[in-house]
């Protein structure tokens, strides 16, 4: 929720970009057996099942002193507001109180009734935050007491398990809130609106979400209003003037001058930052109304009297009463909250109390799955995968606009082979084919947040099952390199070349985000979650590529992250979620040395915090710069000339350059700009001179990068000092790669400007794994010798 409140002794600018920190994580039990770290877990999960047990219990005491709603509106109000476009999580890297809290306390209200006075908190406010604090750090901790009979290898699959739980129980976001409802209303309109109208009669369940947002919206304006009511109290300076602006902020309350001067001079002890704070706290006991509205506050937002009753069937469903959740174990609150899916709180006749309303952007799909009739569960999911695929199709046509996408193509293993498999989406671009499979599974709240082992069946279904097939199809087109004519369900034919792909690039893309529990593959594999061996693909939540290929600005960008995701899938061992990734690919271009190297780890949580203020920002009609690829201004040129030209392999060029840290990148133009002059003024030596460097990804996979520049040398002289570069580079150590960046100094200093570069050749490398050129003939070969020089891409003249 946002709170508009003006401070002007805030330090943060709204939206201002944050920079989070990154850093290396030692592990505590590298070289402690397992039976000790047994032990250690053990001693740690008993007392803070103790502690909980003991704990707990004292839950009803603040129940029985302060009114529940009470409580939960001023923990909404307090702990989770702060001025729009501060983020307090990214600034201070964590939340004293997060929205979980406010979960587990909406929760454990439910449990029982609604009593308490209306009574503040006053002193007693930051011994609630710290209550509800270790209340929920003793459930996380408590489910780390393992049976003492568990075989050492479940005990492994459970610690890694509780480490995913340790990240995952307080990720709120399936994605920016207008992307993800956005995608609700697309999804649920036609057949789900027409289902849901069904059981509810003359609901148009679209109309509902816009019901939603606009009672989100009302709350914020009396959340905001409220504050705008107090400004005035604590700006005032004396007794009558903050007594005054009290009243005309709050006219309902009687005139009691008199006793409040009594009041200023007794409890207060004439101190008027001390009655501002007695006038606040009194205030308080109004937030219960700023989270409250009415079934005709709903219908006035929906515009429509005649849905009335069927809006108020549908509010029920969504909302508890206050005993409801008394059959229900406390210690499962945090992993499977069951007011995440019923977030309302029935309050009597025809009000609702919605605390959890800043989250609803998160809550609202569960919410609607269940409006789904379990008799039409299996049409649910159709519609959910049908809907994967057309957003990924549609997705990839608008990121590769130079490329061809297929749907569906159909295809055996061998002629004659049963069965048929089927691929979802393909793109083939240049040399370079992105291979995707769609997972729309349903995945349950415990899944979601590493309850107990149904991360693993969830895995098994969205990750393992998805690896394979995009991992079957990828073989399929390697191992038959020519023109394919294959067959659809849909009725169409996809003719497929695969006799110039050179790079594979298979991914599997989630309709629901796992967060955490997705992204680092390699944990669950050693940990015996996901059983080794398994050609495992990255998995990404479509909204997460949604957002990954709006932000990049270039298809090359687009396929190298993708590229370098499958690799750190393999090589990095990390903690953070896609979108951390995706902001450390930014930053880095996944050029990271040594930390994708084994015995580094990394913690990127909150990294993406960085990108929230451009997709904030814009969602709330404010101007913010959108992230971008760190590149020097001369290799972004590069880079965009040669997505202009598109000749053969310039995928292969691209991505070479884009494997070169910006560091790297701004050092190399400098010494070429060093060289080019000493050559201009007659400073060199020798007849040809040039510049070289190595840089690349990691330690181990290097890329060469060679400026020439030359003056007064036909174009064969030119290719054959090129290829006495290439072969001299080689010569000195293993290359994945080269490119060479040929400038023709002699030109007018008018036309040179006019391109970054005057001829640019790629050298295909010849360390093991390097890409295998040798299965294809290029047309575009320059050079002696067919296997030194692959590629020549062509300037804007015809050749040179």
């Amino acid at each position: 929720m946002r709170s508009k409140k003006k401070n002007r002794k805030a330090k943060h600018r709204p939206y201002a970009p944050i920079k989070m920190k990154f850093f290396e994580l030692a592990n505590p039990f590298s070289d402690m057996p397992l039976p000790a770290r047994r032990a250690v877990l053990h001693e740690v999960a008993a007392k803070a099942r103790a502690t909980f047990d003991a704990e707990y219990p004292k839950m009803a005491a603040w129940y029985e002193t302060y009114n529940p709603l009470y409580l939960l509106s001023f923990c909404a109000f307090y702990f989770l507001t702060s001025p729009e476009g501060v983020d307090k999580e990214a600034i201070e890297g964590k939340l004293d109180f997060a929205s979980y809290h406010l979960e587990l306390l909406q929760a454990f209200a439910l449990r029982g009734y609604c009593g308490g006075t209306p009574k503040p908190l006053a002193e007693k406010t930051e011994d609630l935050s710290r209550y509800l604090r270790d209340l929920g750090d003793s459930l996380a901790h408590a489910q780390m007491d393992f049976p003492a009979d568990l075989p050492d290898s479940e005990v492994r699959k459970r610690m890694v398990i509780s480490d995913m739980r340790g990240q995952t129980f307080a990720i709120r976001n399936w994605a920016y809130p207008e992307q993800a409802l956005g995608h609700l209303r697309s999804m649920f309109a036609g057949e789900l609106s027409e289902i849901i109208a069904a059981e509810y009669s003359g609901i148009s369940i679209v109309r509902v979400i816009d019901v939603l947002e606009k009672m989100a919206r009302q709350i914020e304006e009396r959340l905001n209003d409220h504050i705008r009511r107090l400004v005035a109290v604590v700006a005032a300076q004396d007794f009558e003037s903050v007594y005054s602006a009290y009243l005309l902020g709050f006219p309902d309350i009687e005139e009691g001058r008199e006793g409040m001067h009594e009041v200023f001079e007794g409890l207060c002890q004439g101190d008027i930052g001390q009655l501002q704070s007695f006038l606040i706290m009194h205030a308080d006991l109004r937030l219960q109304a700023i989270y409250t509205f009415s079934l005709d506050d709903a219908v006035s937002a929906s515009g429509d009297e005649s849905c009335r009753a069927s809006l108020a069937r549908l509010l029920r469903a969504w909302a508890y009463e206050f005993g409801d959740l008394s059959s229900h174990n406390p210690l499962h609150f945090l992993y499977s909250n069951p007011v995440l899916q019923r977030p309302l709180v029935h309050v009597g006749g025809d009000a609702f109390f919605w605390p959890l309303c800043g989250l609803y952007a998160h809550t609202l799909p569960a919410m609607l799955e269940l409006l789904i009739p379990k008799a039409c569960r299996d049409r649910y999911l159709a519609i959910r995968s049908r809907y994967l695929e057309d957003r990924v199709e549609a997705l990839c046509r608008k990121a590769f606009p130079d490329g061809k996408v297929y749907r569906g193509s159909q295809f055996r293993l061998a002629p004659d082979a049963e069965p048929v498999y089927e691929n979802d989406v393909l793109v083939l671009i240049d040399s370079t084919a992105i291979i995707i499979e769609c997972k729309a599974h349903l995945v349950d709240p415990p899944a979601r947040r590493g309850g107990e082992l149904r991360l693993v069946d969830t895995l098994e279904d969205l990750v393992v099952a998805a690896s394979q097939q995009a991992y079957r199809f990828t073989e399929f087109l390697k191992a038959n390199p020519r023109r394919h004519v294959l067959e659809t369900k849909a009725g169409h034919t996809n003719n497929v070349n695969a006799s110039r792909i050179l790079r594979f690039i298979p991914i599997s893309v989630t309709y629901e985000n796992l967060g955490f529990v997705s992204a680092n593959l390699k944990q669950s594999v050693e940990a015996g979650l996901i059983q080794s061996g398994q050609p495992l693909v990255p998995s990404i939540c479509y909204t997460d590529l949604e957002v990954i290929f709006e932000t990049l600005d270039s298809q090359a960008e687009r396929i190298h992250y993708l590229a370098r995701r499958a690799e750190i899938e393999r090589t990095m061992e990390y903690r953070g979620d896609e979108l951390d990734l995706f902001a450390l690919y930014i930053d880095t271009g996944f050029n990271i040395g040594k930390w994708e190297s084994p015995g580094h780890f990394l913690n990127l949580g909150l990294k993406s915090k960085e990108l929230d203020s451009y997709f904030v920002g814009r969602a709330n009609g404010v101007s913010i710069p959108k992230p971008q690829l760190r590149l020097t201004n001369w290799w972004r040129q590069i880079l965009s000339r040669i997505e202009d030209v598109r000749t053969e392999c310039w995928t292969e060029v691209a991505y070479v350059l884009l494997s070169v840290k910006y560091q790297d990148q701004a050092r190399f133009e400098q010494r070429l700009k060093a060289l080019r002059s000493q050559i201009q003024d007659g400073r060199t030596g020798h007849r040809h001179n040039w510049v070289v460097m190595r840089s690349g990804t990691r330690s181990e996979r290097q890329y060469g990068v060679i400026g020439f520049p030359y003056s007064g040398v036909s174009r064969q002289q030119r290719n054959d000092m090129i290829n006495h570069m290439v072969e001299e580079l080689e010569q000195t150590g293993k290359v994945f790669g080269t490119v060479v960046i040929a400038i023709d100094i002699s030109r007018p200093k008018q036309r040179s400007n006019a391109l970054p570069y005057d001829a640019l050749i790629f050298a295909p490398g010849h360390a093991p794994g390097a890409i295998n050129f040798s299965r294809l003939v290029l047309r575009n070969s320059v050079g002696h010798r067919e296997q030194d020089f692959a590629v020549h891409l062509k300037s804007s003249r015809p050749r040179l």
